[in-house]
């Protein structure tokens, strides 16, 4: 049993990691050690003459794969260079991160081993100028560490989902279609621990109001403000050249409703419940650290009770089944992002 548990064990620690494949064509090499600088070339630039070809790289998701940001699996393949005794890696594609595909980064890379001199049977060097030298005659890569904060600033169209009820009396209902379109500002903050998993805050006020005749004689006034305040988790992606950022986010939260109508009497209603959030954005990178970006938003609540004041008096009323007020909302969004 013991036996079974710690090969378990073995097996799962080996799932956390991405599938890495080394196929060498050149064996001779010893290996460096395990503090040698591995230089990293993108996919655009093109290797030194004289380099040496020694093998080829694949670092894919496993698929139970969790850690696989871009630090670790670049330190991944470096090791494998280091392994088949060279000093250059040259990344032929680095496949990202996407919502429809692996939440991992992957990539094919080449092996090879180069020296100042650049040709012949080169050996490893442990020369320091010469060290210098190749790395000046080598472009490496800028290994920027992945931005740990987002900060969001939005706002924009909302409209609310929820049906009419059929309790409205019909000369009221062109006033309460109107409430349904309103506008919302809000703003996230999110910290990633991993690169595409983070935990963040995030509010939104929506507010809608609109006058209107409930008959020839009559008119009835509502301004209707909503707030929902509560914790998110994120899911942050990649495009293939890291240009677009793309973000997912489920929050629950506390939603708190207030009504003011005047018909003539002035009455305000208010309530509370728990609501739930599903954002999609993308962020469309202008500096490294301000992004613009756009999204959809939807928050889902439902009202069950209602506090009513008309300025002397105040009750709790109970809605029934059937009766309960929709807070089912859809919000289009554009706004500003800050990381760093």
């Amino acid at each position: 049993m013991r036996k079974i548990l710690l090969f378990a064990g073995a097996l799962f620690m080996l799932s956390c990691t991405p599938a890495v494949r080394t196929q060498l064509t050149n064996h001779q090499r010893p290996a460096l050690e395990a503090e040698s600088e591995v230089m990293v070339l993108e996919e655009a630039e093109r290797v030194p003459a004289g380099a040496v070809d020694l093998g080829k790289i694949t670092i894919r998701d496993n698929g139970l794969t969790a850690k696989c940001d871009w630090d670790l699996v670049l330190e991944l393949a470096k090791t494998q260079v280091r392994n088949a005794g060279g000093n250059l890696l040259k990344i032929d594609r680095h496949i990202y991160p996407g919502i429809f595909m692996s939440s991992c980064h992957q990539l094919d890379a080449t092996i090879f081993h180069i020296n100042s001199k650049g040709a012949g049977d080169i050996i490893v060097s442990t020369d320091a100028a010469e060290s210098a030298a190749i790395a000046t005659t080598i472009p490496v890569r800028n290994i920027v560490p992945f931005q740990r904060w987002r900060l969001s600033l939005n706002g924009g169209f909302s409209y609310l989902l929820s049906r009419i009820s059929g309790d409205v009396p019909l000369e009221a209902r062109n006033h309460v279609r109107a409430l349904k379109s309103g506008y919302h500002l809000g703003a996230d903050g999110g910290y990633f621990w991993k690169e595409n998993i983070g935990l963040g805050l995030k509010y939104v006020n929506f507010k809608s109001s609109h006058r209107g005749n409930i008959n020839r004689y009559e008119y009835i006034t509502s301004d209707i403000t909503t707030q929902f305040t509560g914790p998110a988790l994120y899911n942050r992606y990649y495009s293939r050249h890291s240009n677009i950022t793309f973000l997912t986010g489920l929050s629950v939260g506390y939603l708190h409703y207030y009504n003011r109508q005047i018909s003539p009497q002035r009455i305000e209603m208010r309530g509370n419940t728990v609501a739930a959030g599903l954002d999609l954005q993308a962020d469309f990178v202008l500096s490294k650290r301000v992004s613009l970006g756009c999204g959809l938003g939807y928050i889902a609540g439902v009202l069950k009770k209602v506090q009513i004041s008309d300025g002397n008096s105040r009750q709790t009323i109970n809605l029934e089944n059937g009766s309960y007020e929709g807070m089912a909302r859809l919000d289009v969004s554009a706004g500003i992002r800050y990381h760093w």
